[in-house]
């Protein structure tokens, strides 16, 4: 063979060799680039329970009148602390300043009626006693010595029945004098006014129920009531953990432990109610109505964040596990409890199946006890038939 021909069959030669080596390394990073993958890392999970509900304190007061009266005074503002004992408002007192003079005269007079009727009392034993010693002395009739024997008698009883008057006049007086206490509002509990419901000028009017003055709250402690389905009621259970966050502040996360569960739900109160406003007769509008449980627990508030009434984002704690393996729960084809495969992409950017033993789960990611080590890449999904491993798996 010719020199030339000769180079020219080693060029192509070499030529091919090179095209196929490209041919070949694109191919390999197309398989590898037609996967979604991502790597296996140590990181903490917990399963939870989410719910929501109200934050409300502990403690929740209202203030109220209990005599009727013009408020002539409030001495304090929205928000203010108060402790307890200190003068919150004060009612007209002039109307019962006069019921406490009115019936201590009525005391007084009474007092003076039986001092008087005391001395009539001696004057009559006197008598009496004089006629007892006429009779023994056979000088006297028995007539007169009856009647001074009925005078004393009447006097004693007058005596009694003033003495009885006295009592119920004195506590007249000792009620009036407490009316008198109660138009001076004073704190029951030392909190936060949360709410001031009656305006210095306003009239309130006692005869059926106490008007509410203001709302004092111990914000120092609030209490939580989270609404749980009847689908998870019966996972929690009292001391467990639990998270709250508010939709004041998402990011700050509050940590305390679930302190009791109403036996109950709240439609008890609610149907037994509209059955007795409905004259005994089902009032229930709703075939199949949802039911929720509460929930309770407490949280400290000592810097204030939580408000009342504040909307609670709760998640109660059935597992945690820290530092675990951690993989997209995607990329896993569930075989049976705790146990599941799926496929790893090889360092040569082949897919190898593996079968491993599965922990926790939290809906995105899924812990894996057994088959997979952190740093490994594992396939999510594959592009070209458009579905995780798991489905895909599945669909065959």
């Amino acid at each position: 063979m010719p020199k030339k021909l000769k180079a020219f069959v080693s060029t192509v030669a070499v030529l091919v060799i090179l095209a196929g080596a490209y041919v070949a390394f694109r191919s390999r990073g197309t398989e590898q680039g037609s996967f979604v993958t991502a790597p296996a890392y140590r990181g903490d999970i917990t399963t939870i329970i989410a719910a929501s509900g109200s934050i409300e304190p502990i403690r929740l007061v209202s203030v109220g009148a209990q005599v009727s009266g013009r408020v002539v005074g409030l001495h304090v503002q929205l928000g203010q602390q108060v402790t307890e004992g200190q003068r919150i408002a004060e009612i007209d007192s002039m109307p019962q300043m006069n019921a406490v003079q009115r019936n201590q005269a009525a005391l007084n007079a009474l007092q003076a009626q039986r001092e008087r009727a005391k001395v009539v009392l001696k004057q009559t034993e006197s008598a009496f006693r004089r006629q007892g010693d006429i009779v023994a002395g056979k000088a006297g009739t028995r007539q007169d010595y009856e009647a001074a024997e009925a005078a004393y008698g009447i006097a004693q009883t007058d005596i009694a029945a003033l003495d009885a008057q006295i009592e119920g006049a004195t506590v007249n007086v000792r009620n009036a004098r407490t009316e008198l206490t109660y138009t001076q509002i004073t704190a029951p509990i030392g909190g936060t006014v949360v709410a001031i419901v009656t305006k210095q000028g306003q009239t309130v009017i006692s005869s059926q129920t106490a008007p509410t003055i203001v709302r004092l709250a111990d914000l120092g402690t609030m209490s939580v009531k989270a609404r749980v389905s009847e689908a998870d009621i019966g996972r929690l259970k009292p001391g467990m953990s639990v998270l709250l966050s508010t939709l004041a502040q998402p990011n700050r996360r509050y940590e305390t432990t679930l302190k009791t569960i109403d036996p109950a739900p709240d439609q008890i109160a609610i149907e037994a109610n509209a059955s007795t406003q409905a004259g005994g007769a089902n009032a229930s509008s709703t075939e199949n109505p949802a039911v929720y449980f509460n929930a309770r627990f407490e949280i400290a508030n000592a810097d204030g964040a939580l408000k009342p009434l504040m909307t609670a984002l709760v998640s109660f704690i059935l597992e945690e596990a820290k530092d675990a393996v951690l993989v997209p729960a995607a990329a896993v084809e569930r075989t049976g409890p705790r146990q599941g495969r799926l496929r790893i992409l090889g360092r040569d950017g082949r897919p190898e199946e593996r079968s491993v033993r599965t922990g926790l789960s939290n809906g995105a990611q899924l812990q894996v006890l057994e088959g997979v080590a952190p740093g490994e890449v594992v396939i999510i999904a594959d592009p070209r038939d458009g579905a995780s491993f798991a489905n895909s798996r599945k669909r065959s």
